[in-house]
């Protein structure tokens, strides 16, 4: 058999001129989306809102924030339970650094940025392991500039957290390509970079895992050289391996994911998964009329960037395929395996898959696949440009990468006419809702005592008061106000209730202290019409403070985080030490 290599990637392979190019071609990419100023999309809103009331919490000295009780008309939301919160780490870190006050728009196209450009070079160094200095610069440019990638999930999107996943995506296939003898380092590093993955975007991890696995598997297999009779033994131990690691990276992002995951039933998660548009059988690409009607022109778009995405790549490594070298042939096979394979999973004919794999249904939308096809693609046109064009086979080599090329940037031409002419809200729309903080409603709080419409509390709530007393006798003042907290002074001549502006949710808990004597523990309960905290009071004068105290759930993702913490150092130290003893 050939020998197939197992280099992953060596920044040091290339110049800085490679990067330099691709800081070039990123910059460009980024000036084609962002020329305008921050583009308004479906998210547009909520990535505003998020943000602002997560750097308000830090500021205040909160080093993670969930509850944000500044949002949602002041009545505060979940919100940052369930979404990944790296992405507002790195923005706080973009506003930190800047030398002027900037608006949260210019903070959010500069994460977008430093995702992009990142999103290149890990790429490139993916690239490298298999490909020509060329081929991975190739491979690399275009996978910023790939249409579903820049246009669709930036610019008619706003998700910034699933267009960040692509700086990751690279990576946890490059650590899958690594030596398996050094599994603890191998084992470590992938562990750290899938906890980075889940930290970013949850719902991109559930579809690109999978393909993730299946990667491993396939390059273990080609680069096998022993007997057939050990392959079964080597690919059972690299499906360990892959297991091992993921254990690792869940473990390590156990602070965010255990919350999360355990914590759903107690806000509106229903409505992710309920309704047309979050029904994932109208989304499928080629799906005709399970589109729903008023997104019908997305959905065509969608069906011709997805193949364009996969087929194009596929027929122009086959055409060249006769100057590969063996070794590129087989990772040939195997990309276009895993992007067919893709392909098939965003069709209606995969309907049986999705229904079978259930998890595969919070995904809530198939086209979200192309997180992996991008990469995919990113690899065929890396190994299309590889191989080297000798003068008897110049004109059908350069011919091919030239009908690529051309398709791809009338693809993403297409794409991005399509994007700037997609309808939206107008701003009026959008200005209300940052104005009061209104974020999505499927994290309100799951309150039977919430009888109010969602529609009727975004657009009628009125100004309410922070808090108020039944009766209004009572005398209530605010002492101290902190996140997750509330100190007030009351004075109370006969018994009452106080109302406090904030969603009732589990953690909430109140104690009346009192000089002397031993304190007080009353019950927090919801109220009508708002779901709102309301808190009986007895008579006196006393001090009543209201927090939100850290949630099982949040305790237990948190021992989650440490040992995993604890784990990959002592993997790191076992590699370290194994490398020292082979010297």
């Amino acid at each position: 058999m050939f020998r197939f290599p197992v280099a992953v990637g060596d920044i040091r392979k290339s110049s800085l001129a490679d990067y330099a190019g691709l800081v070039v071609v990123g910059l460009l990419c980024f000036w084609a989306v962002f020329f305008d100023g921050y583009p308004i999309g479906d998210d547009y809103k909520n990535q505003i809102i998020a943000f602002e009331a997560f750097r308000e919490q830090i500021e205040q000295g909160v080093l993670y924030p969930r509850w944000l009780q500044e949002i949602n008309h002041g009545f505060g939301g979940a919100n940052l339970f369930f979404y990944a919160p790296l992405i507002y780490y790195v923005e706080y870190v973009i506003d930190v650094l800047l030398p002027f006050d900037a608006p949260t728009t210019t903070i959010l196209s500069l994460n977008a940025l430093f995702f992009l450009l990142f999103s290149g070079f890990s790429c490139h160094i993916w690239l490298s392991g298999f490909c020509s200095r060329w081929g991975a610069f190739a491979g690399a440019a275009l996978y910023m500039a790939a249409p579903y990638h820049l246009f669709i999930d930036v610019y008619e999107r706003n998700n910034g957290a699933e267009f960040a996943v692509y700086a990751w995506t690279p990576l946890l296939f490059m650590l899958l390509q690594a030596d398996g003898r050094r599994r603890e380092a191998r084992i470590a590093k992938f562990g750290a970079v899938y906890a980075l993955f889940v930290v970013t975007h949850l719902p991109s991890a559930v579809v690109v895992t999978p393909f993730a696995g299946a990667w491993a598997l396939l390059y273990a297999f080609m680069k096998h050289e022993g007997p057939r009779p050990e392959l079964v033994r080597v690919l059972g131990a690299e499906g360990l391996h892959f297991a091992a690691s993921l254990g690792l990276g869940v473990l390590i992002a156990g602070l965010y994911l255990f919350p999360a995951l355990t914590l759903l039933d107690l806000v509106r998660s229903h409505v992710m998964w309920s309704g047309p548009f979050y029904d994932y059988k109208n989304w499928f690409i080629w799906g005709g009329d399970r589109c729903p009607e008023v997104f019908g022109g997305f959905c065509m778009q969608m069906s011709l960037v997805a193949t364009g995405t996969v087929f194009v790549p596929v027929l122009g490594c086959l055409a060249v395929s006769g100057h590969m070298s063996r070794h590129a042939k087989a990772v040939m096979g195997a990309l276009a395996v895993l992007i067919v394979a893709c392909f098939f999973l965003m069709t209606p004919f995969s309907l049986f898959v999705w229904e079978f794999v259930s998890p595969l249904q919070k995904v809530q939308f198939p086209f979200r696949l192309m997180i992996v096809a991008d990469l995919l693609f990113a690899g065929l046109i890396g190994l299309l440009f590889t191989p080297s064009a000798e003068a008897t086979h110049r004109f059908k080599i350069h011919g091919a990468r030239i009908c690529v090329f051309v398709v791809f940037a009338l693809l993403s031409f297409q794409t991005a006419r399509f994007v700037q002419n997609s309808p939206h809200p107008d701003q009026e729309f959008f200005d209300f809702r940052i104005k009061h903080r209104i974020l999505t409603g499927e994290f309100f709080p799951n309150n039977p005592e919430m009888t109010i419409n969602i529609l009727d509390f975004v657009d009628k709530t009125p100004a309410l008061p922070l808090y108020r007393t039944e009766p209004e006798t009572i005398r209530a003042s605010l002492v101290e106000r902190t996140p997750r907290q509330f100190t007030f002074a009351v004075e109370a001549e006969i018994p009452g209730v106080l109302y406090v502006r904030q969603f009732y949710f589990p953690g909430w808990a109140a104690e009346i202290i009192r000089d002397g004597k031993e304190p007080r523990i009353p019950e927090v309960r919801a109220a009508e019409p708002y779901g709102q905290v309301l808190i009986p009071l007895p008579e006196g004068r006393y001090q009543l403070r209201l927090s939100m105290s850290r949630l099982p759930q949040e305790w237990i993702g948190g021992i989650m985080s440490v040992c995993g913490l604890v784990l990959l150092v002592l993997l790191l130290f076992a590699a370290r030490s194994k490398r020292t003893r082979s010297r």
